[in-house]
């Protein structure tokens, strides 16, 4: 008789066959018991559903009979399965848990050549990082953390999707010279997810406030780039997105102006009117004029 663990995943038996037994490791504790290791592919990890049971056979002369095995489930019905799912197991990642999960990506990658596969989850594992702190790990784990925390951006980002965004709660601790804008230059959205992501990128506003002035103008640059003919986002981008101070200012408006002209250049002139009369209403006189300034200085070309 022996205490398994079934699945409808092929690592847990597919419902077919008790491959996975259960043991005690310590004897002394009779309700803990465990398995062995048992490497699940991220494939399969979207919703596992699963059961505890008793398995008995009795052997025969001619070995295994089916006949004679018997699996005794927990509950009654597949209402009563028990459900594992991606996100459970990184919920539970803090601490001493991201060590472990970053050096695995790091090795996952670097047999890879710095790649994660399409369906690799890279939301989950960004989404474990709020909490994280660089003291929790040892010193010579820093640079695997940085490579681990790279591709996990760049996959997240090229495959549409903002959880990346999430490192600008942590880049002090992970990238305070935020290098990894650098990794996302070819990054390009259609104009329906450049809205989303422009109007996601309010959120991080507040954890680009103390940024020093060189990363915060890369930063801003970059999004500046990305709102390719887009002028509304850009208005959007501008107002709600963006700091300012003198500095920033001098450092942006060229760039800034070029993107305007380049918006421009590619309307007629019923887009033309729809944008102006989508100019902020909150805009002040001394808003339009600057506005006005930069399509008409010719040293910003």
């Amino acid at each position: 008789m022996d205490n398994v663990v079934f699945s409808d995943v092929k690592e847990l038996g597919s419902w077919e066959n008790p491959i996975v037994k259960l043991h005690q490791p310590f004897p002394q504790n009779s309700i803990y018991w465990k398995s062995d290791s048992v490497t699940i592919s991220a494939q399969n990890f979207d919703k596992i559903q699963y059961k505890y049971a008793i398995h008995t056979s009795k052997p025969t002369f001619f070995g295994r009979n089916e006949k004679n095995e018997k699996l005794a489930f927990e509950g009654i019905d597949s209402q009563d399965n028990r459900t594992l799912t991606l996100r459970q197991m990184i919920n539970l990642i803090s601490g001493k848990y991201i060590k472990f999960w970053n050096i695995n990506v790091w090795h996952y990658i670097s047999k890879r050549k710095g790649k994660l596969p399409d369906d690799f989850p890279s939301d989950l594992l960004l989404n474990a990082l709020k909490e994280y702190k660089q003291e929790i790990l040892p010193l010579d784990t820093k640079d695997q953390m940085y490579t681990a925390i790279i591709a996990l951006i760049q996959h997240n980002a090229f495959q549409t999707k903002f959880e990346w965004l999430i490192v600008f709660e942590i880049a002090t601790e992970v990238d305070p010279n935020y290098t990894f804008i650098n990794h996302l230059k070819t990054l390009k959205y259609s104009d329906e997810n450049l809205s989303n992501f422009i109007d996601i990128c309010k959120s991080i506003k507040p954890y680009t406030i103390n940024i020093k002035l060189e990363p915060y103008v890369e930063i801003a640059k970059w999004l500046i780039q990305l709102c390719r003919h887009k002028i509304d986002t850009l208005y959007i981008l501008w107002r709600d997105v963006l700091i300012y101070n003198n500095e920033i200012e001098n450092n942006l408006l060229k760039c800034f102006g070029e993107r305007i002209r380049e918006c421009i250049s590619h309307d007629d002139a019923v887009a033309l009117e729809y944008h102006f009369k989508e100019v902020p209403v909150n805009w002040t006189k001394e808003n339009i004029t600057a506005i006005k300034r930069l399509l008409h200085d010719d040293t910003l070309y």
